[in-house]
């Protein structure tokens, strides 16, 4: 099993990021993730991009 833990955020795709792990076929993978605030509790009605941009919509794996 390869696990990909949260460590491997981004919040921007690029080619230019790398990989986190690379899988052969018939390889199990999970992902250890964080929800669309990065995990932070935030204040009722906080828009998701527009009040917390730095971390809204975290990407894995790449």
């Amino acid at each position: 099993m390869i696990l990909i833990r949260n460590e491997n955020v981004i919040y921007n795709l690029s080619s230019e990021n790398k990989p986190a792990c690379f899988c052969e076929d018939g390889d199990t993978v999970v992902f250890n993730t964080l929800d669309c605030f990065s995990n932070i509790l935030l204040p009722k009605g906080t828009k998701l991009g527009v009040d917390n941009p730095k971390t809204s919509n975290p990407h894995f794996g790449n």
